[in-house]
């Protein structure tokens, strides 16, 4: 589906785009009614709010997070990108910061538009997970590599990247390649468990499908936990990195 955003113009998935700007104008009132009660508990509570002051911690100012898992992600990173553009709807006064981690994120935005939100989304990558990588492009990449590696010509390259590249020049012209969106980090899933480190990815790192045993087990939201998990517990000991 065609989406112009941010000055940009590029695809977006018509399920999950139709599905946030349907959840969009149900959600906001709640979501102004909780910042509106956290605004008025801190204004009830100003000896707290000096205490604050004086110990050099300032009062945690109103900020909205959205996260989501799967097409839970999908949704949430288009509902916060449409949420930053044009608002709550809401009549608030103010802008209010908004965040959003989407976790085991399908392929939702083209190239620009989801580099676009790269300050403010971070989508999150374990293992092989085959859901990120998976759309109707990487499937068709995936249909032409296996034609052509199992075909007869003996002129036919067999080297990885050589038959990735040819099989994404026979993709055709109306199928559009999709992106999970903004900031990509991948969490390595090893046999002993995750590791203590996340990785930076460029969107180039998600363009195929990674056929594994693990492809399918590694998207399940409790394996997500415990990744995560895992590299919270390895940052607040000072073991974490992350590498670029």
């Amino acid at each position: 589906m065609r989406l112009e955003s941010q000055d940009l113009e590029g695809f977006a998935h018509e399920g999950m785009l139709t599905a946030a700007q349907r959840l969009g104008p149900n959600l906001a009132p709640a979501v102004k009614d909780g910042i509106e009660r956290l605004r008025a508990r801190q204004a009830e509570t100003p000896q707290a709010s000096s205490i604050n002051k004086m110990a050099g911690v300032g009062q945690r100012p109103a900020k909205i997070i959205v996260c989501g898992h799967s097409l839970g992600a999908g949704v949430a990173s288009l509902l916060a990108s449409e949420w930053r553009e044009h608002g709550l709807g809401t009549g608030m006064d103010e802008a209010v910061p908004i965040t959003c981690f989407a976790f085991a994120c399908p392929q939702v935005l083209s190239r620009d538009l989801a580099q676009s939100m790269d300050d403010f989304c971070y989508s999150v990558v374990l293992g092989d997970d085959a859901v990120p990588r998976l759309s109707l492009a990487t499937a068709c990449d995936l249909r032409e590599s296996v034609i052509l590696l199992s075909s007869d010509d003996q002129q036919q390259a067999t080297d990885h990247d050589l038959v990735a590249a040819q099989a994404r020049s026979l993709l055709p012209d109306n199928i559009q390649r999709l992106y999970p969106p903004g900031q990509l980090y991948y969490l390595r899933a090893t046999v002993e468990g995750p590791d203590n480190h996340a990785y930076l990815l460029e969107s180039s790192d998600i363009e195929e499908l990674i056929i594994s045993s693990d492809m399918l087990a590694s998207h399940m939201p409790h394996r997500y936990l415990a990744a995560v998990s895992n590299v919270e517990e390895a940052d607040t000991a000072g073991e974490c990195s992350v590498h670029l």
